[in-house]
């Protein structure tokens, strides 16, 4: 990891570029353009890419369009589905490229791709006609890499700057109109608050479910997603408008929404007997873990224990911000290890720490070893969680979601917040 960083720091960003763009280049030479002969919806964004692949990928699928994927959580070639274990959102070149060309040996004729402004400045998706490209949100996050949140909204917008027939945005995120000036075929917004080209209606939470009514047009359904939170209800509208621009049909966009029975570490629940709920989820941004705090808060009988931190070699300026919200929102709060990466996990846990209390005010005292606690090693911070969690109570862990490794100076290590919690239960470390 100090390699690298050194290595970025050291060779001009000019040379970098035309590094990345030659690879590009001969990986897509090589796999002979796959991406041609597939329909190709790309999904960028800070937040919500994930479940929106995979939404659209469940709708895709209810069409009985054999369909690839490529998602922080998942890939499929068509046929089979397996984990990312790469930790990266958008894959290296060659692997993109002969991803998709095993994609169509499968028989595959669509292709669902996360973008990440990584891989978009990186020109990881040189060579790929996007037929749909979907913008969820903007927030703050990657300003370690991107010098200001104007050149990192300008690298998302790559995505649209690039020939493509339907564009699909947030017409509730700020940015709206900056991806909404680029030309294309068809442009549809999607919307919570709005009558747009489609929207949702009546949210309710129930039951761990999410309903609302999915407005199109002059058509109106009812949907009940497995899901739960208003973000989740976004990710949704977006997939059912870059359907909808793939020209699906309404009653196949629901029975594909409401198929999808869990996005893997986003407001996962684990369920394993347990007298208290455990929620896994990946929000790693301010805004991120603001939506995810204000959907558990809504409907909570017990108390909230939150098990987070902050990833290093990012944005350092949102540590004491994700700080702050654990404080305002949770009722115990543990900080922890958290994808160190090249940087001192000890001094990242810090400035979470110097976030907290700021954020509770005077609405509540944090006391250590009382209902505050900073333990480095993740894992004995979730079973600290889970031996403190009580009947009705909510343990909610975030910031790895998913995830089966751990980013340390010494590169990737295996580590799992759901193995942790399922050892802990089987071990009956906890009441």
């Amino acid at each position: 990891m100090q390699l690298k960083s050194l290595i970025r720091s050291i060779i001009p960003k000019s040379v970098l570029n035309v590094y990345h763009l030659c690879r590009a280049v001969l990986a897509a030479s090589l796999a002979g353009f796959p991406g041609r002969k597939l329909r190709i919806f790309g999904v960028t964004g800070t937040n919500g890419k994930t479940t929106t692949a995979l939404f659209l990928h469940s709708i895709l699928t209810e069409r009985r369009l054999k369909t690839g994927l490529m998602s922080t959580v998942r890939f499929s070639d068509g046929i089979k589905m397996w984990r990312n274990d790469l930790k990266m959102g958008t894959l290296d070149s060659f692997k993109l490229q002969f991803l998709l060309r095993k994609m169509i040996g499968r028989g595959a004729t669509e292709a669902i791709i996360e973008v990440t402004s990584h891989g978009l400045v990186q020109e990881r998706v040189w060579g790929i006609p996007f037929d749909t490209v979907i913008f969820t949100n903007l927030t703050v996050d990657h300003l370690d890499y991107h010098p200001t949140k104007a050149s990192y909204r300008g690298a998302k917008e790559r995505l649209f700057a690039r020939p493509h027939r339907v564009s699909v945005v947030n017409g509730d995120d700020p940015a709206a109109a900056e991806f909404l000036k680029y030309p294309a075929v068809r442009r549809l917004t999607y919307s919570l608050k709005n009558s747009t080209d489609v929207w949702a209606s009546d949210i309710r939470d129930r039951q761990l479910k999410t309903h609302f009514v999915l407005h199109a047009g002059n058509e109106a359904l009812s949907i009940n997603l497995n899901l739960l939170g208003r973000f989740n209800v976004e990710n949704a509208l977006a997939a059912a408008a870059a359907a909808l621009g793939a020209n699906i049909d309404l009653e196949t966009i629901k029975q594909g929404l409401e198929r999808l029975q869990t996005s893997p570490g986003r407001m996962e629940f684990l369920n394993h007997g347990q007298s208290y709920q455990i929620i896994l989820d990946y929000a790693h941004t301010p805004d991120g873990l603001k939506k995810v705090f204000e959907t558990v808060r809504s409907d909570i009988k017990g108390r909230l224990i939150h098990v987070g931190g902050a990833t290093g070699d990012r944005y350092k300026e949102k540590r004491p911000l994700l700080g702050a919200l654990a404080g305002r929102y949770a009722d115990i709060v543990i900080v922890t290890d958290e994808d160190p990466g090249s940087e001192d996990p000890a001094a990242i846990i810090q400035a979470v720490v110097s976030g907290v209390q700021k954020g509770a005010g005077r609405a509540k005292y944090f006391e250590h070893d009382r209902n505050f606690f900073t333990i480095l090693r993740r894992d004995e911070a979730i079973r600290k969680a889970l031996n403190l969690a009580r009947v009705d109570d909510v343990v909610l862990i975030t910031g790895k979601g998913d995830e089966e490794v751990m980013a340390v100076k010494s590169g990737h290590i295996p580590f799992s917040d759901r193995k942790v919690v399922e050892q802990a239960l089987a071990s009956r470390e906890t009441r």
